[in-house]
């Protein structure tokens, strides 16, 4: 068991995703280490985050997934930005402190990304980036002609490849790439709403490791009046709120102490309903059938 827990691991570590790459989550997860990777690596990473206590306890499970309705999400989180950066080690997080009080949040001094305006704005529906999708997918204008379209070209030409405008892209073809994926992705949501990595991972639509899909779902921070604040997955949920879905899955990165403390409080020793946090961490669960609703103490 430990041999397997420390590959399972393992597998997770950046150094060997970044190095192995595609080729070789192929070779692994389309043969039947897949099957023995998924029993063993989710328990092997709750028992790491079960054992600090900087994470939250048992039953919470830091890698389940909660229905929630999109539009109850419209703040981003204040913590220091990029805050996708360290998003694998958030997850499941307990953090005291005023972040989720900050209309903006600070700016790591390293950062080198695109600017912070292409992603911030004071309310989710704010951000140049959910503007741009509402004027391309309700009015109707053609991707080169949105503002922030023509704003990131414009900048992808001036710099030529010397870095990312906007999700990677550096150059004008990436860009107009990247747009044409967010048309697909438009088109799969219409049809089918909004499908957790988890359940693409488990019908085979994805090969990910834990921490890959853990780190693609939509994640929300928790503050400390139990509101979701916006960590990462924006296209997805902007997408999901101008379809008018029901409701998407959501991860949670990094609750709020004083959340925690006052959930504990007001739940006491019932953990029934705290069960239900666990919602679409079985494999090949729909994601319609995930139990929970929207917004409860379930977090």
């Amino acid at each position: 068991m430990a041999l397997t827990g420390t590959a399972a691991t393992a597998l997770d570590l950046p150094v060997v995703g970044s190095l192995a790459g595609p080729a070789f989550r192929a070779a692994v997860l389309d043969t039947p280490v897949a099957g023995a990777y998924w029993r063993v690596a989710p328990a092997v990473h709750r028992h790491l985050r079960y054992a600090s206590s900087d994470y939250v306890d048992p039953p919470v499970d830091p890698f389940g997934l909660v229905r929630v309705d999109p539009t109850r999400i419209t703040r981003f989180t204040g913590r220091e930005f990029p805050v996708w950066s360290g998003r694998w080690s958030d997850i499941g997080r307990i953090m005291d402190g005023d972040w989720d009080r900050r209309d903006r949040p600070p700016v790591d001094p390293s950062y080198e990304g695109p600017e912070p305006s292409v992603y911030l704005g004071d309310r989710f529906e704010d951000a140049p980036v959910y503007q741009c999708l509402e004027a391309h997918f309700d009015d109707g204008v053609p991707w080169e002609e949105t503002e922030f379209v023509r704003e990131v070209a414009a900048r992808a030409r001036d710099d030529g490849t010397s870095g990312s405008v906007w999700q990677h892209c550096s150059t004008v073809d990436e860009i107009n790439a990247h747009c044409r994926k967010l048309d697909r992705l438009y088109e799969d949501m219409r049809g089918r709403g909004c499908v957790s990595m988890r359940e693409l991972n488990a019908r085979g639509e994805k090969r990910l490791t834990l921490r890959q899909v853990m780190e693609n779902e939509i994640l929300v921070d928790i503050g400390r009046d139990g509101h979701p604040l916006f960590v990462t997955g924006r296209h997805r949920l902007s997408i999901a709120k101008l379809l008018g879905v029901d409701y998407v899955p959501v991860a949670v990165a990094v609750r709020h102490a004083q959340w925690v403390a006052d959930r504990d409080r007001s739940r006491g020793s019932d953990t029934g309903s705290s069960a239900r946090c666990d919602g679409e961490s079985r494999p090949g669960l729909r994601s319609d059938d995930a139990p929970g609703e929207p917004f409860s103490v379930a977090w």
